[in-house]
C-alpha cells in the first residue's frame, strides 16, 4: 500500500496465472493491478472506500512486496522483480501520484564474489531516502539466493541502477534467502527478516 501526497491509499496487487502453464505460481505470469480510495467522499470527509481495479499498462509491475518510496522530485519509486522458473532479476518502476504513467529501470543481477557465479535469484528490492541525502540518490537492498544482501545505489532517482548489485559491506549482511521489510519512516532504516 502507498498513500500519495493527496492522501489517497493505493493497492498494488497482482491477479491470475494459469495453472496449465509451467511456473503459473511466479509473479511474471500473473496481471499486474492497481486500486485506490477516492481522495474525499461525497458528503466532504475522507472516504475509506476503494474504486474498481484496473490493470497496469506494460511495463508496469506496480510495486512487488515492498513498499513505494516519495521522492524528492515528487515521483514516487516502486521496488519490482521478475520472477522465471530459473532465474529472477530486479528492477523499479517510476510513476506518478495518481500511478497512472510508468517507467521502469533496468534490470539488475548479482554475482556471488565467493564462486564468481551469478545468482540465480534476486527479487524484492527494498527502498532507502534517509532525510539529508543528496537528491536523485537513492539506496536499495535485494534478497538473493546466494545467502547474502546485495545492494545498488542510483544517482538519479532511480531511473539507473548498475547492472550487476554489489554485496553489502564488510562483513556482508547474511540473509537465508527469506523476505525483508524495511522501515524508512526512522531515522535510521531498519531491516528485519521474516
Amino acid at each position: 500500500m502507498f498513500r500519495n501526497s493527496s492522501d489517497v491509499l493505493h493497492l498494488s496487487f497482482h491477479a491470475g496465472g494459469d495453472k496449465s502453464r509451467p511456473g503459473w505460481c511466479l509473479i511474471n505470469s500473473w496481471e499486474p493491478f492497481v486500486t485506490h480510495t477516492a481522495a474525499v467522499g461525497s458528503n466532504g470527509e475522507k472516504s475509506s472506500e476503494w474504486v474498481a481495479p484496473r490493470r497496469l499498462k506494460e511495463p508496469a509491475m506496480g510495486a512487488v512486496k515492498n513498499q513505494c518510496v516519495t521522492l524528492s522530485n515528487n515521483k514516487v519509486l516502486c521496488p519490482s522483480s521478475d520472477e522465471h522458473p530459473w532465474y529472477d532479476t530486479s528492477h523499479f518502476g517510476t510513476t506518478d501520484q495518481s500511478f497512472e504513467h510508468w517507467s521502469v529501470s533496468n534490470n539488475i543481477t548479482f554475482t556471488d564474489p565467493y564462486w564468481g557465479t551469478i545468482c540465480n535469484s534476486m527479487i524484492q528490492p527494498l527502498i532507502f531516502k534517509p532525510k539529508g541525502w543528496d537528491q536523485g540518490k537513492v539506496f536499495a537492498l535485494f534478497r538473493t539466493s546466494c545467502g547474502y544482501t546485495a545492494q545498488a545505489w542510483s544517482d538519479d532517482y532511480g531511473k539507473t541502477w548498475p547492472k550487476k548489485a554489489a554485496l553489502t559491506p564488510s562483513p556482508p549482511l547474511k540473509n537465508p534467502g527469506s523476505g525483508a521489510v524495511s522501515y524508512t519512516h526512522l531515522t535510521l532504516p531498519t531491516i528485519c527478516s521474516v
